[in-house]
């Protein structure tokens, strides 16, 4: 009920919409949820869809910026970002206006962010989380530590780390692996051009900052 709560808090297309919360006849919670066709984004990881196509990041981008920041903005803090918590849902595409389909996603479907268990309420309390939460490589550091601080950027690593599996086909490393895995990557990577600043989709500062310029140079989305 608590995830529920969290989730009512929050309407914007790229969080998952709960329509109704109650108990059964014998005491059991229910929600009602948007119905996810398209499974999760874990789901569409296989054999020949990674590394992701540009159009497959732009819109893994747009849903995490958007829709974390969404949340951020409530005060809610995700804490498991991750492709199994990315749901896939049908959404109808006027014609002319569908971009074109990616290998993982059609051209009439959206990324949605689910699954707010873990979730930390940053306007109900300010210590930390009592229990380790996340899973494991897109967890951050302080994930793993009872009590420790939590704030936007446990977000912004988790999303960093999805967009890591995207763009290197690759799990992303542990954080004591950072170093290595980054050595010798130059700074100007990019192999697309870069968008207008218009073009960007709204959501959290700190993940445009935090993914937007870091990992868009990799894949030319702005």
């Amino acid at each position: 009920m608590r995830e529920a709560r969290l989730m009512r808090r929050v309407r914007h297309p790229s969080v998952i919409t709960v329509h109704d919360v109650g108990e059964t006849a014998d005491g059991r919670p229910y929600l009602v949820m948007d119905l996810a066709e398209g499974g999760s984004l874990q789901d569409r990881l296989g054999t020949g869809t990674l590394p992701a196509d540009a159009a497959t990041l732009e819109a893994v981008i747009r849903a995490l910026a958007e829709g974390l920041g969404a949340l951020h903005a409530a005060g809610v803090i995700h804490r498991d970002v991750n492709p199994a918590n990315l749901l896939v849902v049908r959404t109808p595409v006027p014609s002319g206006e569908s971009d074109g389909p990616g290998r993982l996603l059609g051209s009439d479907e959206r990324l949605v962010i689910a699954d707010l268990g873990l979730a930390k309420d940053q306007l109900a309390t300010r210590r930390g989380p009592t229990m380790v939460g996340g899973t494991p490589r897109f967890r951050a550091p302080e994930q793993a530590e009872i009590g420790a601080p939590i704030d936007v950027r446990t977000d912004v690593y988790a999303a960093t780390a999805v967009l890591w599996l995207l763009v290197t086909g690759q799990h992303p490393p542990d954080p004591d692996e950072l170093p290595v895995k980054l050595l010798g990557v130059p700074e100007n990577v990019a192999t697309g051009p870069c968008r207008r600043d218009g073009d960007r989709p709204r959501g959290s500062p700190q993940l445009h900052g935090g993914v937007g310029r870091r990992r868009a140079r990799c894949v030319g989305i702005w």
